[in-house]
């Protein structure tokens, strides 16, 4: 099996413990990324090395070949090949060995949404359903990781394997991955927020903490990484630094309901309720569905002796749960 496709390399580690299934798929992969290489060679007549025209023809390649990119989240190439759609990150390992096919020189690149190729002049992003080749991309997308190609790919393929197992409730072998997804590319920030996201399903706060302050100190503007250390900071009762915590997430994104909600709930650990009440009200004008924001601001309600407006926030909480139902 050609495992210099580093599309291939991550179905291996997708499917470990699966050696035929993994088979199965590579093959299929490499059938795929053979026949957008030969129809770019020998209908897009696309000489070895031609950035410029790879660039103008891709999309159009593999959309006549069932591709279409942007459509699922955080899925198996497997599950792309059988559901012939592929989130970003996914469709980017099927360009970078498309490219490398055509002798192009291109690696991935990480930035704190998601993956891209560079190639000499441009960075491809492929998300909601499009390729978008431009110069213009290295202003909007502030690139955190630029490291080794093989090193990225194994990386983000070990990281997606501790997803699955993070999904499946077994945050034992999805520490394992992302362990692996570390020691593969030390700089790939998401690998230590997932890290840091099953340690706080283990209770580990402390271990939590120091993963997320790793994600934040390689992303700094990424708002997840603080939103969930200061959740960490709860779980170990520091309200104050989980304050500060929620306090840098919103100050980069006002629009994170999560943040103000977490910093409301630190808030009432702190008995400062008027403040937890000014967010939770926030982080309700935010997302009016928000049933946690309206029943916590209720409790604060009640802490103030404002029985009245705590029972019309209780009673707003319980409507959606019963709409559940």
């Amino acid at each position: 099996m050609d495992k210099e496709l580093a599309g291939i390399r991550r179905i291996f580690i997708e499917l470990e413990g699966e050696p035929e299934k993994a088979k199965q798929y590579s093959e299929k992969y490499a059938e795929l990324v053979k026949s957008a290489v030969n129809f770019m060679k020998n209908e897009a007549k696309i000489k070895p090395g031609q950035e410029g025209p790879f660039v103008a023809e891709i999309k159009g390649v593999l959309k006549n070949l069932g591709v279409q990119p942007g459509e699922t989240r955080r899925n198996f190439i497997s599950e792309s090949l059988d559901k012939k759609k592929w989130d970003c990150k996914n469709s980017a390992f099927l360009v970078y060995d498309v490219a490398k096919g055509l002798e192009i020189d291109a690696s991935f690149v990480s930035t704190p949404d998601h993956m891209l190729i560079v190639t000499k002049s441009f960075l491809l992003e492929t998300t909601d359903g499009t390729f978008t080749f431009k110069d213009a991309l290295k202003d909007r997308h502030p690139v955190v990781c630029e490291t080794g190609a093989d090193d990225m790919a194994d990386s983000f393929s070990h990281m997606n394997r501790g997803r699955a197992y993070a999904r499946q409730g077994d945050y034992g072998k999805a520490l394992e991955s992302y362990n692996r997804s570390i020691a593969t590319d030390p700089r790939n920030f998401l690998a230590y927020y997932n890290r840091g996201n099953a340690q706080m399903m283990l209770e580990k706060y402390y271990e939590a903490i120091a993963d997320f302050g790793m994600a934040i100190a390689l992303s700094p503007s990424y708002v997840p990484a603080y939103n969930n250390r200061g959740t960490a900071f709860l779980g170990i009762s520091q309200f104050k630094e989980a304050v500060d915590e929620f306090t840098k997430a919103l100050s980069i994104d006002p629009s994170h309901a999560a943040a103000f909600y977490n910093r409301g709930n630190a808030y009432v650990s702190l008995e400062k309720y008027e403040e937890a009440i000014a967010d939770y009200t926030k982080a309700i004008a935010l997302n009016p569905e928000y049933e946690a924001a309206y029943n916590n601001r209720g409790i604060a309600y009640g802490k103030l002796g404002k029985e009245k407006e705590a029972e019309k926030d209780f009673e707003k909480a319980d409507s959606f749960t019963r709409q559940k139902e």
